[in-house]
């Protein structure tokens, strides 16, 4: 009775050495992290700084209104903050604003003039300096052929203030319109029409009582 009970207690010791042996095997081959994830020589291995997320705010790949902040399309939002460089009072901001409206409908009624001299003496209106004389410059080429220019639908998405003091000023302008070849002779527009999108830094400077455009930079 004595010897069956040593057996049965030697064998039930082994019996859980074996299980224990086998159980550690199994965790080292199967469970640790990395055994199945050694680095090798041959293996591609890929810089994840290369790679970017895509932006969620870009909506689409349209290079017009599309690719423009919100904020620069909403003539209120943080207007009051470009307009705190401006030495000019509300009435005096307004002012110069309408002036630069005016000065591009001045250009624009410019390119319908019957002549050269009648363009220069438009555009005198409303620009000064060497982008006058740029303008002049185009404008001769085609008047003396009897082609003008047709601009329609003029509309402006936003007009700021950047900085102006009493003499001179900057403002950034958004704003869009459509062109046509305008026959000068029969004084009206023919051919293709072409829809512009502008996006300008604008520089003015303050003439007696007006403001006139002095030069333009895109945006």
């Amino acid at each position: 009775m004595r010897k069956t009970y040593w057996f049965l207690t030697v064998s039930v010791f082994f019996l859980g050495i074996l299980v224990g042996v086998a159980g550690y095997i199994v965790w080292e081959t199967s469970i640790q992290p990395g055994t199945h994830y050694q680095d090798k020589d041959n293996a591609t291995k890929i810089d994840a700084s290369q790679y970017q997320i895509p932006d969620p705010s870009i909506e689409s790949h349209d290079l017009g209104l599309s690719n423009l902040d919100e904020k620069d399309l909403t003539p209120n939002n943080g207007q009051e903050k470009d307009q705190e460089d401006s030495e000019l009072s509300t009435v005096e901001q307004e002012k110069l604003i309408a002036d630069y409206k005016q000065n591009l409908g001045i250009l624009f009624d410019a390119w319908k003039a019957e002549d050269i001299s009648m363009f220069k003496e438009l555009i005198a209106q409303a620009y000064t300096g060497q982008l006058m004389e740029t303008h002049i410059q185009k404008a001769e080429e085609f008047l003396s052929e009897g082609v003008g220019l047709y601009i329609d639908e003029v509309s402006f998405d936003d007009i700021r203030i950047e900085t102006a003091d009493k003499h001179s000023a900057t403002i950034k302008a958004i704003y869009r319109y459509t062109v046509r070849d305008y026959n000068l002779t029969e004084a009206s527009p023919y051919g293709d029409e072409y829809k512009h999108f502008v996006h300008v830094r604008a520089n003015l400077i303050k003439m007696d009582s007006r403001w006139l455009i002095t030069g333009e930079t895109s945006i």
